[in-house]
């Protein structure tokens, strides 16, 4: 919308268009309140990462993931163990 409106503008200026001034006026008037909302609605690519943390957060709440995500803590630092553990001798 706000390129319509400097393209009117443009037009105007560069042609002497009569009609060119109330056109842009009304392009950029209607313009503003889409701007605003552009600028505060999030974009596609954040609203499915917003979607996916929550659920993430539920998933990690839930009793099931938490027995799993404790033997799988416990796996991965036994394997850390055994990695380190040839180095030091």
């Amino acid at each position: 919308m706000g390129i319509a409106a400097l393209g009117c503008m443009i037009t105007y200026w560069a042609e002497e268009w009569q009609e060119g001034p109330s056109y842009a006026k009304r392009w950029a008037w209607s313009a503003v309140p889409l701007i605003i909302m552009s600028a505060l609605l999030p974009s596609s690519s954040a609203m499915y990462a917003i979607a996916a943390s929550q659920i993430g957060e539920q998933l990690a709440n839930s009793d099931d993931v938490k027995g799993i995500a404790a033997d799988a803590k416990k796996a991965l630092q036994q394997w850390i163990k055994k990695q380190v553990e040839p180095q030091t001798k």
